[in-house]
């Protein structure tokens, strides 16, 4: 008989030590898996599974490890107790063989790869949230094989070893290989290694472990070996997996499963998995009404704002030109000129611009100037007294010519420096009042202006087709809002101005068209609108120089000598501005609408869940829609302790505190307690005659007789709890003075009574109750869920209720340990277990 193994692997370890062990005759056969000699094609064709352990009995192939175990056992006919013939001890052996691979095999093996292949593999150290995690895991599978399988037995099995025991044994060995002691301060488990390693005998157990154990020896063969990158996909699958609890409790029990829940995924990136909200339905006919009335109103708006704002077509912006035509002649008498007809090539001419037209209102004529010597005007020069005030050639910007260095009179009492420049010089500056040129206000404009929407491949003109020469002869912007034709003033009047005052200094009015065109056949309209606004600051004592004008001359020759007539032209420039969008229908932008629209119904539940947490709804109808809908998570930092205390009637919130007594903090919070009906139920079932007598209860505000011969800490306030070397269990039953709990004749029959907890145990295990000395143990654990199921209901989610120490202290004096020992509170995940019954499940 051939056996295939690597003693690294604790499977191989289990069927080589009971081999020796039991002197069975064998070859042993190396497979190096450092090496990946399980890979090759040699031994491929030994075990198409290419995994270690592998059994050859002539031609006869076995591989995995319990099924080598137990034909070993058949074949070679060993000792009854490795493998029971009786029916219900061979039974509970296969219960641990078949838990330890999902659990405690599955979790030890996840620290040592962690620590030994991790590294060389993925060429970086462990992520230490990870590595925690898989320490915490591996510590609950222990503390189930302790609870659970050994109890207070020599071995798994009862006085003597069986496979369990080898099994198990070689799985926890397999940390200590890379200094993670697992049976570091559980002397149950301890003690349990010795025996075992002692039926087996010492020194071949040493033997079977050398290779594990000499971790210096394991990374130098790790060392440089590229066949580990092939346990790379291994390594990423068992590292991705969501760290999950060895066993999980059943919410609705105090049972523990094997089965963890967790669903297969089919990548490590999660890609082929949904996720959705989980919703809560309130059957209420005022918050169903109130809610189809938001939603429509809701809808009506969207509806609404669609049609309004045309939310569902696609829009391209104008793209215009504009060209104007001025028409009107005025007369104006000016002083030193005559009488002057003025046409559109006088007033309109000289200043065009783009989309743009201008007209002279108000002039200020200067005749007769030549080219000469002549005194500046005081108010643009400085005045003067003799020549050195007046330097030859200086000039400025608001000069009229250059200095010819002399100091002549301007007037009788002025002197001013000489200039040669145009003279006379232009000496008024005020324009005249009223305006020359008021008559502007009856001329006309045609304003032409062509748009055209690219996207839409669509052009148009404000002189629409029906418009014939006939109608622009006669329209009137009065009685036709579209007809092109303005006439000066009734833009001016449109603006908010009046012309007359306007046309004294001149000023900017803006000519705005507006196009906004629909394009869709069934409501096609697209047509020019007008408005009118004034661009330039009116107030000439708001701005520095007001109005506007511009000079121009008009240049003749008198007797051989050029001379010129001077205009300061003061008028009104009319701009032309175009806007406009164009809109036809487009699937896509409704589609964007709609979908842009779709979170204005959240309005309604946020509405609605603000009502609900009002005034508006019962404190009590608030408080059971937040616990259905919300799921409080604490921060995994924190670890938030529930207390109960017999003289009040809600829960206590706290953060546990490493320095300070449990029951001098201060509470986070308090909650009502929610009643677990279901376990009431239960207990009236099992004990239907459950009775009090009134009467012999003890009053809550008086003490019960001290006892001289107990020493009672400080923060008692029963006198009947026991000191303690850890601040979370320093906990009394009563906030303030009074009596204990435990001396309540309900605490005894609820919580002590043996034929109530042994009805419970029995509900629980129909089949197996427990028997001899685990009963013991069992009535105790049961009793610590009596009593969370008594005193706090149903605990707030993510808290570890506690038990107070003189509860504690009375259910241990009930029912005790055999060595008087005991966990003491040790915090859990309450994703695996939900209460906490002072580390002792």
């Amino acid at each position: 008989m051939e056996l295939y193994l690597d003693l690294v692997s604790p499977p191989c370890r289990a069927v080589y030590l009971f081999a020796e062990a039991l002197k069975i005759p064998f070859e042993f056969k190396l497979v190096d898996l450092s090496a990946g000699q399980q890979c090759t094609e040699e031994f491929g064709r030994l075990s198409i599974v290419k995994k270690v352990p592998v059994l050859k009995d002539g031609s006869f192939v076995l591989t995995e490890s319990i099924a080598i175990l137990e034909y070993l056992v058949q074949k070679c006919s060993v000792a009854d107790h490795w493998f029971p013939a009786d029916l219900q001890q061979r039974a509970r052996v296969n219960e641990y063989l078949s838990w330890q691979h999902l659990n405690l095999r599955s979790h030890c093996s996840k620290v040592f790869l962690l620590r030994t292949l991790y590294p060389f593999v993925m060429g970086s150290e462990v992520p230490k949230e990870k590595m925690d995690t898989a320490v915490e895991d591996m510590k609950l599978s222990l503390n189930m094989l302790e609870e659970k399988f050994l109890q207070n037995k020599p071995f798994i099995l009862g006085n003597k070893i069986s496979l369990a025991d080898l099994v198990a044994m070689v799985e926890i060995m397999q940390p200590l290989a890379v200094g993670v002691d697992g049976l570091e301060g559980r002397p149950k488990l301890t003690a349990w290694r010795d025996r075992v390693k002692k039926e087996l005998g010492e020194k071949l157990f040493d033997q079977a472990h050398e290779a594990v154990l000499n971790s210096s020896g394991l990374q130098q063969k790790m060392q440089n070996n590229s066949e580990l990158q092939k346990l790379k996909p291994m390594l990423l699958k068992k590292t991705s997996q969501s760290d999950v609890p060895p066993a999980v409790r059943n919410p609705n029990s105090d049972c523990l499963t094997d089965t963890p829940f967790s669903m297969p995924c089919c990548d490590p990136l999660g890609l082929c998995q949904y996720q959705t909200n989980k919703q809560v339905r309130i059957r209420s006919v005022r918050l169903g009404s109130l809610k189809w009335s938001l939603n429509g109103g809701i809808l009506l708006f969207i509806c609404i704002m669609m049609l309004w704002n045309r939310k569902y077509q696609e829009f391209d912006l104008v793209v215009s030109s504009v060209t104007t035509k001025v028409k009107g002649v005025a007369q104006t008498h000016l002083p030193g000129v005559g009488d002057v007809v003025w046409d559109v090539v006088d007033y309109s001419g000289a200043s065009q611009d783009k989309n743009s037209f201008f007209v002279v209102t108000n002039v200020i004529v200067t005749n007769n100037q030549k080219q000469g010597k002549c005194p500046e005007v005081p108010s643009k020069g400085r005045l003067c007294r003799s020549d050195k005030d007046c330097e030859k050639g200086a000039w400025d910007q608001q000069s009229h010519g250059i200095q010819t260095g002399s100091c002549i009179k301007f007037d009788v009492m002025k002197k001013t420096c000489e200039v040669s420049a145009w003279c006379p010089i232009e000496t008024k500056t005020a324009p005249p009042r009223p305006a020359l040129l008021a008559a502007a206000e009856n001329f006309t404009v045609l304003i032409k202006n062509n748009i055209r929407f690219p996207t839409f491949n669509f052009i148009r003109r404000n002189i629409l087709p029906q418009m014939n020469d006939a109608y622009l002869r006669s329209c009137h912007r009065g009685n036709d809002s579209l007809c092109p034709i303005f006439r000066l003033g009734d833009i001016v009047r449109e603006a908010g101005e009046k012309f007359s005052d306007m046309a004294v200094e001149g000023g900017v009015i803006g000519i705005q068209i507006k196009w906004d065109c629909n394009l869709d056949r069934l409501m096609q309209r697209c047509l020019p609108r007008y408005s009118f606004r004034r661009l330039d600051e009116k107030e000439s004592n708001r701005t520095l120089y007001p109005g506007l004008n511009f000079r121009f001359a008009k240049y003749n020759v008198v007797n051989g000598v050029e001379e010129r007539t001077l205009y300061k032209a003061f008028g009104i420039r009319f701009d032309v501005m175009v806007f406009g969008q164009a809109g036809k229908f487009s699937f896509i932008q409704l589609i964007i609408y709609i979908g842009s629209t779709l979170s204005y119904y959240a309005l309604t539940t946020v509405f609605i869940d603000w009502l609900l947490e009002t005034r508006c709804y019962s404190a009590e109808v608030g408080q059971n829609y937040s616990e259905r809908k919300v799921e409080s998570v604490q921060d995994s930092q924190q670890c938030i302790l529930c207390v109960s205390y017999v003289d009040e009637k809600k829960l206590r919130l706290v953060k546990r505190s490493r320095k300070k007594s449990l029951q001098n903090l201060k509470p986070m919070c308090v909650q009502p307690r929610k009643e677990d009906s279901g376990h009431l139920r239960a207990v009236l079932c099992l004990q239907p005659d459950v009775s009090v007598d009134h009467n012999a209860q003890p009053a809550l505000d008086q003490k019960p007789a001290p006892d001289s011969k107990r020493h009672h800490p400080g923060w008692c306030k029963c006198d009947c709890c026991t000191p303690s070397v850890a601040p979370q269990e320093e906990l009394c039953c009563r906030q303030s003075d009074g009596a204990c709990i435990t001396s309540s004749p309900l605490f005894k029959q609820l919580v002590l009574g043996r034929s109530l907890l042994q009805a419970v145990l029995l509900y629980q295990d129909p089949l197996s109750p427990p028997v001899g000395g685990a009963q013991t143990a069992a009535l105790r654990h049961c009793a610590y869920r009596q009593y969370i199921s008594w005193r706090f209901g149903v605990p707030p989610d993510d808290t570890h209720p506690v038990i107070p120490s003189c509860c504690v202290s009375r259910i241990r004096e009930e029912y005790p340990s055999p060595d008087g020992r005991y966990s003491g509170f040790t915090p859990v995940r309450m994703a695996s277990v939900p209460t906490q019954n002072n580390g002792e499940l």
